[in-house]
């Protein structure tokens, strides 16, 4: 059985995609079973998250030129076919919301995320062009896809909304990222260093209104005993320059654009706790990440995050401050105890995402 898996720039998305790669490799050097992989995949992805690794023969890369939306989401819709009928696969599986219009194989379509069609723009920063032709690929390429993924039921529930129609959709859910946890003091920047003795929580997202940074900041200004330190790339720009404005003259504010991975490393593991304030997810990985390091995680009350993380820990309102201040002050021992060894690690391992895929390649093939 053949498939074609497209892969984009890095994002989230790149992330699950990159981990569900490593792990299908391991899983055929220790499995006898019919399985090769086409991977289509931009050049930028391929350097960063695969040229220096070593997978399995039956996993092969389709290496593209680079391209930015929109015209990458015009570009996939044309070349997708011509390498499904030139390598004769059997399935494509398009990972990362965006499926094909018309695919002349089945589809498998990995439903992520629902923020183009669920909020204004203004919250996640595209262009009206890329927002309008995302919410026509997702329409077209889910009515017309042989089975629908989704990181949750919320999830899925969304695109059902979207779609005006209930679809037989199936949450995976995702897995726990592969993180480095040893680091290099000489590959960390002096201002991330100086933390080590002190106490600060931590957020890692990319700024986007939608990860709603600033009630962190706010927090900050009341709460001057703890630094708040952020993390993330700025791809909402005006976004990250209103964040870096609000948290002028805050010495308990520190705003990083880029960690490397030794610099993620150190944070995690040096953190009092992480806080994740997202007003909107699809799953949400870096608490899974943080949980990986044994460290108390704060999470946004959203529906989707009670739905892969569960009552037991600590929530706050996203849109209070105050209410952040308060949540972290309910950190203690015996939650600090519950965030240790805590069972979503194994819950959430990329072996059980895998084999949930593989299933269903079979069930494709059988004709189910």
């Amino acid at each position: 059985m053949n498939s074609l898996i497209l892969t984009e720039k890095h994002t989230g998305y790149a992330t699950v995609i990159s981990n569900y790669v490593y792990e299908l490799s391991k899983y055929l050097s220790d499995n006898d079973i019919n399985l090769e992989i086409f991977i289509l995949i931009q050049k930028r992805a391929y350097l960063e998250f695969f040229s220096n690794i070593k997978l399995h023969d039956k996993i092969k890369f389709i290496i593209v030129k680079n391209l930015n939306l929109p015209i990458r989401l015009i570009y996939d819709q044309i070349i997708i076919n011509y390498y499904l009928k030139k390598y004769n696969c059997d399935i494509l599986h398009s990972p990362a919301t965006l499926g094909t219009v018309f695919s002349i194989k089945p589809q498998i379509l990995f439903f992520h995320a629902s923020t183009t069609f669920m909020l204004p723009r203004s919250m996640h920063g595209r262009s009206f062009l890329a927002t309008w032709l995302a919410n026509l690929i997702i329409k077209h390429s889910a009515l017309n896809s042989k089975k629908i993924l989704t990181t949750t039921s919320v999830t899925g529930r969304e695109l059902e909304r979207f779609l005006k129609r209930k679809i037989d959709f199936i949450p995976i859910y995702n897995g726990l990222p592969y993180v480095k946890k040893d680091f290099k003091l000489e590959n960390i920047k002096d201002i991330i260093k100086n933390l080590k003795d002190k106490k600060f929580v931590f957020y890692l997202s990319s700024f986007y209104k939608l990860k709603n940074h600033e009630v962190m900041i706010k927090a900050a200004k009341e709460n001057k005993d703890i630094i708040f330190v952020l993390a993330g790339s700025s791809i909402q720009e005006d976004y990250f320059k209103y964040c870096v404005d609000l948290s002028k003259n805050l010495d308990n504010v520190i705003i990083l654009e880029s960690i490397n991975e030794d610099e993620k490393a150190f944070l995690y593991k040096n953190c009092y706790a992480y806080i994740c304030p997202s007003l909107f997810e699809g799953f949400a990985l870096t608490p899974l990440e943080a949980l990986s390091f044994n460290k108390p995680i704060i999470l946004s009350d959203i529906e989707v995050l009670h739905e892969v993380y569960g009552k037991k820990f600590i929530y706050f309102n996203p849109y209070d401050y105050k209410s952040l201040n308060t949540a972290i002050k309910k950190i203690d021992d015996e939650y600090k105890n519950y965030c240790t060894d805590n069972e979503l690690l194994n819950k959430y391992s990329w072996k059980n995402f895998l084999l949930r895929n593989l299933k269903v390649y079979e069930e494709i093939e059988k004709g189910i």
